[in-house]
């Protein structure tokens, strides 16, 4: 039986996470929890195609470094879209698969690393999953890049501490080719800083080891140096644009480092001290909360008690073992930087980390954020307290005290392995006429001049809505269709005009501010529970409007379409540029017809742009190559036109002919780019956004 068990023994880390994604999925329910995820596997081929350039197409779109890194995992799951696999079992599939990746990594790091007997080395993996930190934290904030991180840090501790402490060159080489398989971590960029901050402390910590051996030390530093740089070498194509975008990334969200420093803060309070070391969080166990008042028996808070005994037991009673060093300056530096601003000198670092440099306001929530690496030392020091326990009992008596305390701990965590985790709440199937809109969408739409759609209720200000079918979360609006929505990102120009369109929604001209933005259809979502609108009033202001071409009904969504004479092109020609003192006075201009929306822009401020009215405009016609280039041809240009690219103004559009940029780009129509062209004839402009030096 032993034999048996030591040749088949690693079967059980896919078999003991299959068990647990069954009894999440068993009803064949996507996932949902509330989360920032927003149902973005639901159309996974979709979302890879948003994820597969630098620019956003939600709202009127937006730059971003931090989807980019999640197309490769959304372009397989997208493969498996087209084979009909549903999402729920997309969905499954993806976090069974993460699971035992980061099983497998704890188990091997443990047993390779500290030699510790494969039967620990088990345990200590399952404690790696099994554990109150990892429920709440990773697998209940269901954040993909988090549980993608949760997964890769123990693989990429392990491959580094083999690179550096081996002469075998296949470690590196193994290292470098997870690090793509894994890339979806870093879009959230704290994972950068937490991921290699482990690697960094034990780069330090076998130099101190060392330190009377020069050679060694220096040996130790360049293969370090060989590594890191070898490792921005292979993901240069996503930390480049990350490096150069994310310096800008605050301007364009209008956050401020003081802002993220009172919102860590406030976070803070629910893990001070005592709670991490207990791996607890105040707030999700909390009896207001879906655990209700299990975590707060005196009983369960006593298991936590006794998992930190084992952990305490190592600290205090093991002198020698490998890597102690590391392993005691890690989980020191991860608890200060877990428990936030808390006592002690938690807010003094953090306001001169973040005052200093702005790159580290990501860790707003540092416990969600640095976490990982103190569970990854915890689950060192708890295997390795475990251990030294056993061998201090008789060895008849060792099975059953272990069976019994592992057993008190999975009793820790029951609402993770049971289901409870996720109740019936967060689960949910969308219903079948989503898909039934999509594809009557899909039938009407010019795939070669994409129009947005309007979804009402229309969000500008709400984190969170309610529908009937059971999701509860960000609005999920951009991920149920195909077709680009304008929805909520807080982007300053689109999130200005956003908010001044609302003013004007039961006005009947209402439908020309809509085709202002590119919107051929609105969707009315009558199984929307929050925010709670009156539908019947708002159908009766909706059919009053001027300009809707159709109705359409399918299930319980009311799809209208708007007459084309109204919509502008994503790319269009304009005459005659309007002046106004602001967006509102330009919205209010469109509204009372004082100008055609097809030939003429707005600019708010002084017009030195164009002086005067064109006699004529060019013929347009384009081809989108991606969500961030365009080839515009024109023909019979006979004066300067204003050239408009309907998508939300950001200096890195860059227009050129013949490869010669046109300098002259500005904001149009309040959120819009506008180039002033000059040259007569018929010629080609090439449209992108410059990403990489060579565009």
């Amino acid at each position: 039986m032993k034999e048996v068990f030591k040749k088949y023994h690693l079967i059980l880390i896919p078999l003991i996470s299959l068990i647990i994604i069954f009894c999440w999925f068993y009803e064949g329910k996507l996932i949902s929890n509330g989360s920032e995820e927003d149902l973005s596997i639901f159309h996974s081929e979709k979302s890879a195609q948003y994820y597969s350039t630098f620019w956003y197409p939600v709202g009127t779109g937006f730059k971003t470094p931090f989807h980019f890194v999640r197309y490769p995992t959304f372009f397989v799951l997208g493969i498996l879209e087209q084979n009909d696999v549903p999402a729920f079992f997309r969905q499954a599939l993806l976090l069974w698969v993460l699971m035992v990746a980061g099983i497998g990594g704890m188990y091997f790091f443990l047993k390779k690393c500290f030699r510790i007997s494969t039967n620990l080395s088990l345990i200590g993996s399952m404690f790696y999953l099994l554990n109150v930190y990892s429920m709440t934290q990773v697998w209940k904030r269901f954040l993909y890049h988090g549980i993608f991180a949760w997964a890769y840090l123990p693989l990429f501790i392990f491959l580094w501490v083999k690179w550096i402490d081996s002469k075998k060159i296949i470690w590196l080489f193994i290292f470098l080719l997870t690090s793509l398989f894994f890339s979806y971590t870093f879009s959230q960029p704290a994972f950068i800083i937490t991921i290699w901050s482990p690697a960094a402390v034990f780069i330090l910590f076998r130099a101190w080891q060392l330190r009377s051996k020069v050679n060694e030390v220096v040996n130790i530093f360049l293969k370090a140096g060989v590594g890191l740089l070898l490792w921005c070498v292979v993901n240069i194509w996503w930390l480049y644009p990350m490096l150069t975008l994310g310096s800008t990334w605050n301007e364009t969200t209008g956050q401020t480092w003081q802002s993220d420093l009172s919102s860590l803060h406030a976070v803070s309070k629910s893990f001070p001290v005592w709670e991490v070391l207990l791996l607890r969080q105040s707030w999700y166990l909390s009896s207001e909360n879906d655990f209700g008042s299990f975590y707060q028996n005196p009983l369960v808070f006593l298991l936590s008690i006794l998992v930190l005994y084992f952990v305490v037991r190592a600290i205090v009673k093991l002198k020698q073992y490998p890597y102690r060093g590391f392993v005691l300056i890690l989980a020191f530096v991860a608890l200060f930087i877990s428990k936030g601003t808390s006592f002690p000198f938690g807010y003094t670092f953090f306001y001169l980390l973040f005052s200093n440099f702005n790159f580290t306001t990501a860790f707003r929530n540092s416990y969600e954020k640095f976490g990982i690496v103190w569970l990854f030392a915890y689950t060192i020091l708890f295997t390795l307290g475990f251990s030294n326990f056993l061998s201090s009992l008789k060895p008849n008596k060792r099975f059953f005290i272990a069976g019994g305390i592992l057993f008190l701990i999975l009793i820790l965590v029951l609402p993770f392995w049971s289901g409870g985790v996720f109740p019936k709440k967060h689960r949910l199937n969308i219903p079948q006429y989503y898909n039934d809109a999509n594809n009557y969408l899909n039938q009407r739409s010019n795939l070669s001049n994409p129009n947005r759609v309007f979804h009402i209720p229309f969000l500008v200000e709400l984190e969170r809505s309610i529908y009937t079918w059971g999701y509860i979360g960000q609005d999920p609006s951009q991920n149920l269709l195909n077709q680009e929505s304008v929805t909520t990102p807080k982007i300053p120009l689109y999130y200005s005009i956003a908010k001044l369109q609302l003013r004007f929604l039961n006005n009947e001209k209402f439908p020309k501010l809509l085709g202002l933005l590119s919107v051929d259809n609105v969707i009315l979502h009558k199984d929307n529970i929050y925010p709670k609108i009156n539908i019947e009033e708002t159908i009766k202001s909706i059919e009053k409007w001027e300009g809707l071409r159709s109705k359409k009904e399918v299930g319980e969504l009311i799809i209208y379409s708007l007459d084309e004479k109204l919509i502008n092109p994503r790319i269009y020609a304009a005459g005659f540029a309007v002046s106004v003192s602001s967006i509102e006075e330009g919205l209010a201009k469109i509204i009372s017809d004082q100008f055609d929306t097809k030939q003429e822009v707005f600019i708010v401020g002084n017009n030195f742009v164009i002086p005067s009215l064109m006699e004529t405009i060019p013929l347009i016609t384009f081809e989108k190559i991606s969500a961030d280039r365009y080839l515009v041809k024109i023909k019979e240009a006979k004066n300067p036109f204003v050239l408009v690219l309907n998508n939300t103004f950001d200096k890195l559009w860059q227009a050129t002919i013949d490869n010669q940029i046109i300098n002259k780009h500005f904001i149009v129509n309040g959120f819009a780019n506008g180039w002033l062209i000059e040259k007569i004839g018929d010629y080609s402009i090439d449209i992108r956004l410059k990403m990489w030096p060579w565009d």
